[in-house]
């Protein structure tokens, strides 16, 4: 491991690596894949859901521990590009605001004061 005159230059490192990490994420996010994939990380370490299984102490606090993961993963998902776990919600519920093709068309499903199209 490098050695570092200072903390100025420890904490320019450390900042030219959290940039470097933030582009190579949208980078990603541009990428339906990507997307797809980090959707899958969130679902799978359930940041959507309880951690609480009932009567089982040490199963919660490993729920806990996996969901803790996901967490830091939709905070530096957020920091890469902001509302960017939103997005891929709807983006997979394909609804209008998200980014595949069909979704970013209108919804002219519901005039406004709720007549339909004709």
């Amino acid at each position: 491991m490098p050695q570092f005159n200072n903390d100025k230059e420890r904490k320019a490192r450390q900042e030219r690596k959290l940039l470097e990490l933030l582009g190579d994420i949208r980078s990603l996010l541009r990428l339906p894949a990507g997307r797809r994939f980090f959707l899958a990380a969130l679902e799978e370490t359930n940041v959507f859901g309880p951690s609480w299984a009932p009567g089982d102490q040490s199963q919660t606090g490993y729920n806990e521990g996996v969901r803790a993961v996901g967490l830091r993963l939709k905070t530096i998902l957020e920091a890469a590009e902001k509302g960017a776990v939103p997005k891929m919600l709807l983006e997979q519920m394909h609804l209008p605001g998200g980014r595949d093709g069909r979704c970013d068309e209108p919804d002219e499903s519901h005039e406004p004061g709720g007549a339909a199209p004709s």
